[in-house]
């Protein structure tokens, strides 16, 4: 945001001058502060006043920027999003009857690796929980997942003996990575 400065007027030669030879020195690409000099002259026969407007232009401070033909280097920051997967598997050994709120506890589920589950990793805010039923994903609000257990809502529906249920866990973190651009 600019800030209007009032125009600064000038009323002898030496000062056009010094005005004249400090523009040769202004960097390119700078916007440039405009002077209007203004010198009041009386007729002695009209007794009317005559102004004469000059415009000129003084240099303003260095830019902050470099210009295209002299680049510098400049640190730039570069964000990484780094999403995180964690997948539990279970095979109901019976029919689950959906007929109240079921809850399957983390230590019957297996992880990647294919040991047991002590608890479930949960990533808060910075993540979000997938339920498939048998290779179906369900609606979110079928289920609710705790560190401790899986919960599924009631819905009057059964799931049968041998259907997998895979719970997967999805996080991201934010890395700072520093480069130098030339």
């Amino acid at each position: 945001m600019s800030v209007h400065t009032p125009p600064k007027f000038l009323h002898t030669i030496d000062e056009v001058k010094e005005v004249l030879r400090l523009e040769k020195h202004v960097p390119k690409g700078c916007r440039k502060k405009t002077i209007l000099i203004c010198p009041n002259r009386k007729k002695k026969r009209k007794r009317k006043i005559i102004k004469r407007y000059i415009r000129l232009s003084t240099p303003q401070p260095p830019c902050p920027f470099p210009s295209p033909a002299d680049p510098l280097p400049i640190a730039v920051a570069k964000i990484g999003i780094v999403p995180h997967v964690n997948r539990y598997f279970y095979i109901s050994d019976s029919t689950i009857h959906l007929t109240s709120t079921n809850t399957i506890p983390a230590n019957k589920f297996l992880n990647d690796e294919g040991e047991s589950a002590d608890h479930f990793i949960d990533f808060g805010l910075h993540g979000y929980w997938n339920l498939y039923i048998n290779a179906v994903l369900q609606e979110g609000k079928l289920y609710s997942v705790s560190q401790e257990a899986l919960t599924i809502a009631s819905t009057g529906q059964s799931i049968s003996a041998g259907t997998p249920l895979i719970l997967e866990s999805v996080g991201f973190t934010a890395e700072l990575v520093q480069n130098h651009s030339t």
